[in-house]
């Protein structure tokens, strides 16, 4: 027997060599095990960014308390039609919170979130405006229930910021926009904690107007 084909045999033999449609089937097998994996790879990167902003809204939630303890518990407003707003008019230029940026950075930024607000709301979180008006001011001392009374929440992006948060519009293009955490959207309430909810939740469960 010639010493090539006797090679060709002993490599047979010993298992070293991988046919195409081993090499194939074993290409296969790593694509399926990859597609199975991604979702979970998805849903726990979009965890992570969920718990961040949290943190994020609890620390705007502390910024505004500390606000209204320095002046005479009063709480920032939303927005007025001079066209302040509470984070770059109240709570930055104060030192409540870090300095704002055009696109956001730091805890205005909901890492979620794919559009950029423009260079007026330089946030990706609204306040509640606690009535259908603009431009009203409450006290801590006029919210009753405050484990319920959302004060920061997941504002809508496309096209611009819209922190109309009055409870009888959660159903609208803009607040639907803004469910951008699994189908619900971040929470923080006026005695510092903060929730995950569906649109529904928020509507029958949280506090939105004070009187």
């Amino acid at each position: 027997m010639d010493k090539p084909h006797l090679e060709r045999i002993m490599k047979r033999k010993s298992g070293t060599e991988f046919t195409l449609i081993e090499l194939l089937t074993v290409i296969s097998i790593i694509a399926i095990l990859a597609s199975m994996l991604m979702p979970a790879l998805r849903n726990a990167r979009e965890k992570a960014n969920a718990s961040i902003c949290q943190s994020n809204e609890k620390q705007l939630t502390n910024a505004c308390l500390m606000y209204a303890s320095d002046f005479n518990d009063w709480i920032p407003t939303s927005w007025t039609a001079s066209n302040t707003a509470w984070h770059r008019t109240y709570i930055a230029p104060n030192g409540y919170a870090p300095p704002q940026s055009n696109p956001p950075s730091g805890i205005w930024k909901c890492p979620s979130e794919k559009f950029q607000p423009t260079a007026v709301t330089l946030t990706h979180y609204g306040l509640s405006r606690f009535t259908i008006s603009w431009g009203h001011w409450r006290k801590l001392a006029q919210i009753t229930k405050p484990s319920e009374t959302v004060l920061i929440f997941d504002a809508c992006i496309d096209p611009n910021l819209n922190a109309y948060s009055y409870y009888q519009t959660l159903t609208a293009d803009q607040n639907i926009k803004a469910q951008r955490h699994n189908g619900g959207r971040n929470y923080s309430f006026a005695d510092g904690h903060t929730e995950w909810a569906k649109p529904l939740r928020a509507l029958n469960d949280f506090i939105w107007n004070v009187p």
